[in-house]
């Protein structure tokens, strides 16, 4: 169940990467459409990260919930004491 898992999830990556190769190609065949797909993706890119900022300045416990983080912020803090 698990190889069944691995590959489905490769297969996934495999056509996300292809489509994104298309829209590669597509954009690089006409030139004087690039200043405005970049200027949407770096858009986009802002956006997605104000969006995260958002949701951290709200609940900035989300944070770490994970007990991997939680140790990795422990163990930061007794390094800035300790020098």
């Amino acid at each position: 169940m698990k190889t069944d898992e691995i590959k489905l999830r490769i297969a996934k990556k495999i056509e996300t990467t292809k489509t994104e190769l298309k829209k590669l190609q597509e954009v690089y065949s006409t030139p004087e459409k690039l200043p405005g797909v970049v200027r949407l993706k770096v858009a986009k890119t802002i956006e997605i990260k104000k969006n995260a900022l958002k949701e951290f300045s709200s609940d900035p416990h989300s944070v770490l919930k994970s007990k991997k983080a939680r140790n990795w912020a422990g163990l930061q803090i007794v390094k800035v004491f300790l020098g």
